[in-house]
């Protein structure tokens, strides 16, 4: 397998036909990508501080093969 690039990022929108109408404007098109099956769990402390703080470890099986971890740090947020 290739390596990936996993880049995230939040949009919020009034309505869906504003969102449906960025991606015509963009070319964008939904694709099928049958031959990816990641699996993530996400793991936090006793008391739950991390969930509460947006924190938290993750571990991605993809095709039940390869395996990553992931530490996620408190996210900044976006108004």
């Amino acid at each position: 397998m290739g390596k990936r690039l996993e880049i995230e990022q939040k949009f919020y929108f009034k309505d869906i036909q504003s969102f449906y109408h960025l991606l015509s404007k963009n070319n964008f098109k939904k694709i099928e990508d049958n031959d990816i099956n990641d699996v993530d769990e996400y793991f936090t402390d006793i008391n739950s501080e991390y969930i509460k703080n947006r924190i938290c470890l993750r571990i991605r099986k993809t095709n039940n093969k390869q395996m990553e971890i992931t530490f996620k740090g408190k996210s900044r947020k976006f108004f």
